[in-house]
């Protein structure tokens, strides 16, 4: 192994990296602090100093070569082009693709990872992937960032022999817009079908937690997932809704999508389950088997599309209404949203939720709801299941409590499903 003297290049620029099977490389010049975790033992990767000068538009970096045991030299280059700096916003941007220089294929998942930024103010804005909790022992100030480029290997997710990848913008926050340094470091399989935890964000159309082929995409998030030996990875889906965790134990994981409500007149509701529970049990070889189905569904709702929550006139027992099915429930910000299921001609038969104050069991108040259904007298025996929602904001109102709200809610069967009903906490005092 040796280290190269550091180069400058004008843009456009080519940046080379040996990638090495196992840990990272050390480097004459670089800090003491530990890199990101360590590969498994099926990926390669590497470790390289990299700098980039707003102001003269140019690279300088540090190559590092090692021969990879039971491999082929593993080569790959990182092809930087097109510097972009806009001093207003105090940004940089750089366009970096993947080229493979080696005579062995590399398989997906292909990560790099950014960290060791000097100064440290420097920040990523679009990194697709944010280790929250890496290995104590790992851990790096700021915590390192992780740019996806499976999905850009092309169509067999390979990178064959002198193949190059699509490239992927790298946008940095600058405050100075001064010349800064940064570690950057490739993790990529060295075998087919890497176990991963995957799936794409759409934009749900009609509500009903499904994908279609005809829903498009839609980028939101961060999708933050944890799961076994400490697993913790915040990752952010791409231009196609679709976003990927590389794992590398099987067991139990959660997925949770962190919903930004970008405009006071929309609302963003997750129609699928959230957070998802994804267990990916051992394969033949030991290694987790992969799941690519861990969709998230967002509707996108016009402020007042859902009808409010009515206080009923009468005891909430003393109210009729139609047989319905109640198959499952979930609040999403201020609308309780709701699966039904009942028979008719057609599927847009009126529902009403109603609310009584409950019983105060405890210092939090309690709120009982009905949900009523009108068959509107028909007699055929098609079987519909819809998702009406409702606005709770006028309960929270007539409470006049930013507290946790316990709902119960009675369906036509008389069981009883339980929620509890919490502002978001920039929201708590203003609820008007």
């Amino acid at each position: 192994m040796f280290a190269r003297d550091p180069q400058s290049f004008p843009l456009p620029a080519v940046l080379l990296a040996m990638v090495a099977l196992g840990g990272c490389l050390s480097l004459s010049g670089c800090a003491e602090t530990a890199g990101p975790p360590l590969p498994a033992p099926e990926q390669g990767g590497a470790l390289v100093e990299g700098a980039i000068q707003p102001d003269t538009g140019t690279f300088v970096f540090k190559q590092i070569e090692q021969e990879v045991p039971g491999y082929e030299p593993l080569l790959v280059t990182l092809i930087g082009s097109d510097l972009r700096v806009d001093p207003a916003a105090r940004t940089v941007a750089i366009d970096v693709a993947l080229r493979n220089a080696g005579e062995q294929p590399l398989y997906a998942p292909a990560t790099i990872w950014l960290s060791r930024f000097a100064p440290s103010t420097v920040t990523v804005l679009n990194a697709d992937f944010h280790l929250e909790s890496p290995d104590t022992a790992m851990t790096v100030a700021p915590l390192p960032w992780g740019f996806d480029y499976s999905r850009l290997l092309g169509g067999d997710a390979l990178l064959a022999p002198g193949e190059t990848s699509e490239s992927k913008p790298w946008l940095f926050h600058v405050p100075e817009l001064s010349p800064f340094s940064f570690a950057a470091r490739l993790e990529c399989g060295l075998i087919p079908e890497l176990p991963q935890i995957a799936g794409r964000v759409f934009l749900d159309l009609n509500a009903d937690g499904v994908m279609q082929d005809d829903e498009p995409p839609y980028m939101v998030g961060p999708i933050h997932a944890t799961g076994p030996g400490g697993f913790d990875l915040t990752a952010l889906p791409d231009r196609s809704g679709f976003y990927a965790l590389p794992v590398r134990l099987p067991g139990l994981y959660t997925l949770t999508m962190l919903v930004i409500q970008p405009d006071p007149e929309r609302l963003l509701i997750v129609t699928t389950p959230n957070p998802l529970e994804v267990l990916l049990p051992p394969g033949p070889d030991g290694r987790p088997l992969s799941f690519t189905r861990a969709h998230f569904g967002v509707f996108c709702a016009d402020a007042g599309l859902y009808p409010p929550v009515q206080l009923s006139p009468v005891p909430l027992d003393s109210l009729g209404g139609d047989y319905y099915a109640f198959l499952g429930g979930a609040l999403q910000e201020n609308v309780l949203m709701l699966d039904v299921g009942f028979s008719g001609c057609q599927p847009e038969h009126p529902f009403r939720l109603l609310w009584a104050p409950g019983a105060q069991v405890s210092p939090l108040p309690h709120a009982d709801l009905v949900l009523v259904h009108d068959d509107l007298g028909e007699m055929c025996d098609a079987w519909w299941v819809r998702r009406p929602g409702f606005d709770l904001s006028p309960l929270r109102r007539a409470l006049g409590t930013t507290l946790p709200i316990y709902l119960h809610l009675r369906d036509f069967a008389g069981e009883i499903h339980d929620f509890v009903w919490e502002l978001p906490d920039d929201d708590e005092g203003d609820d008007d």
